[in-house]
C-alpha cells in the first residue's frame, strides 16, 4: 500500500515543471506577507517608546 503512495508523489515530481510557475509566484505572494508582521512590531515599538 505504501508503494501506491510513493508511485503517486512520482508522477507529481516529474509535473513539477508545471507547479514549479506557481511556486514562483507564491513566493510573490509571501513578499508582502512578511513585511505585514514587521509593520507590527514597528507599531508596537513605537507604542512601547
Amino acid at each position: 500500500m505504501p508503494v501506491t503512495k510513493e508511485n503517486q508523489i512520482v508522477p507529481v515530481n516529474v509535473d513539477d515543471s508545471s507547479p514549479e510557475e506557481k511556486e514562483e509566484t507564491n513566493p510573490q505572494e509571501y513578499v508582502p506577507k512578511a513585511p505585514f508582521p514587521q509593520r507590527l512590531a514597528k507599531g508596537k515599538k513605537g507604542k512601547s517608546t
